[in-house]
């Protein structure tokens, strides 16, 4: 992310996708729990979506296509 953060755990398959498990970001004294899924689309992509704890449920935080490109 921006702010230089970053997060460390382990990630398990299920089926075509990469599974991120749950986890914090701390800030300001403040907690986060997210996770994300990552999906393959096509032979150089994923799609991308990352949820946010909302209480006892997840809530949809943003989704992003990441593609390879060759290099120029």
């Amino acid at each position: 992310e921006s702010d230089g953060g970053s997060s460390g755990g382990s990630v398990s398959q299920d089926g075509d996708a990469l599974v991120f498990p749950p986890t914090e970001y701390q800030q300001d004294g403040k907690t986060q729990s997210y996770r994300s899924r990552w999906k393959k689309n096509g032979a150089e992509s994923y799609d991308v979506v990352t949820e946010f704890r909302k209480g006892d449920t997840w809530a949809p935080g943003w989704s992003v296509h990441m593609e390879k490109v060759a290099e120029k």
